[in-house]
């Protein structure tokens, strides 16, 4: 699901100004458009929020308790899903292999069978996995012209000429389950931003070697982030 944002005040600032603003999901970037994205899964699904009208406070009492923090063993087997995606990207996959046994499975939603989290525990249980790690992740987008940008219309100067600043950020949020109990905890990674120039001829290659740099950034970022619940 692609949303776009409108920026409500720009300031100049000597030659450059903000044209826009827009959030993108990492499964669908819009430079090379999946042909499989249908949507993200749902995070309470995922972990397993359901609207119960038989909570009382002795159940979440009881919940709380119980709780503990998610840990996973290295070398343990875990079931990993992109929101959104087919299957994870080959970046993050291969860094999770560095320390687990990694499965990935599809982050596509199917409308016939929604993804709940007794569902996703059992199939992650009857794969041999001990966690599951479902992510999200959006793209967001600020454009800026540069000074040149008044006389890109003319083919060849426009083509050759940078003028186009791109500055662009990625974050990412990721649901870590324990298969067994059901536990789960949320993981952030800290944003990494990017701020790139660009010629109109090159913009499309340019803009995606953007976003896997992010992309790569944030994933290492991430795996570090699991390896602090593992032992």
């Amino acid at each position: 699901m692609k949303t776009s944002i409108l920026v409500l005040a720009t300031a100049a600032v000597g030659l450059l100004f903000l044209t826009g603003c827009e959030t993108t999901s990492i499964s669908d970037s819009g430079f090379y458009r999946s042909p499989y994205f249908r949507g993200e899964l749902s995070e309470f699904s995922v972990v397993g929020v359901t609207a119960n009208t038989n909570i009382t406070e002795a159940v979440i009492s009881t919940a709380l308790s119980d709780s503990h923090q998610v840990v996973v063993r290295r070398r343990q087997s875990v079931m990993v899903i992109q929101s959104g995606a087919a299957t994870p990207d080959e970046p993050l996959l291969e860094e999770l292999q560095k320390y687990f046994l990694v499965v990935p499975f599809s982050g596509v939603p199917v409308e016939a069978t929604p993804v709940h989290a007794e569902t996703l525990r059992l199939t992650a249980a009857n794969g041999g996995c001990a966690a599951v790690i479902c992510y999200w992740g959006v793209l967001e987008r600020a454009r800026v012209n540069e000074a040149t940008k008044g006389v890109s219309w003319v083919p060849v100067v426009g083509y050759f000429v940078p003028d186009e600043r791109q500055r662009m950020r990625i974050r990412l949020r990721a649901a870590l389950i324990d298969v067994a109990s059901g536990h789960w905890m949320m993981l952030n990674p800290r944003p990494f931003e990017s701020d790139r120039l660009s010629a109109g001829f090159i913009r499309e290659s340019s803009d995606q070697y953007q976003v896997e740099k992010l992309k790569d950034s944030a994933y290492k970022s991430l795996v570090q982030q699991i390896l602090i619940c593992s032992r």
